[in-house]
């Protein structure tokens, strides 16, 4: 599946990723990690309202919880405000 599929996303497969709020991205080379939560990622897939799930080292994939959706949320946002600094500053 694209990353480019949803606008808004939070993804990584275990090799690469990326953290996207369109029209700004940034590629990862590690798991994301995600303020205010302690858990290691091997897999996450965050869409807002489509998709919220992420494997940790010891289980399968599962469904976010509320505080790990909020983290997303956060993370999506400081893109997009790290990218609007970036350009005024520019």
């Amino acid at each position: 599946m694209s990353v480019l599929l949803y606008p808004r996303r939070v993804f990584w497969n275990g090799r690469a990723g990326c953290v996207r709020n369109d029209p700004h991205a940034r590629e990862l080379a590690a798991p994301p990690e995600l303020p205010g939560c302690v858990l290691r990622i091997v897999e996450i897939d965050y869409a807002p309202g489509i998709v919220a799930q992420l494997r940790e080292p010891a289980g399968p994939m599962r469904d976010m919880t509320a505080t790990e959706r909020a983290a997303c949320d956060a993370l999506l946002a400081d893109l997009a405000a790290t990218r609007r600094r970036e350009s005024n500053h520019g």
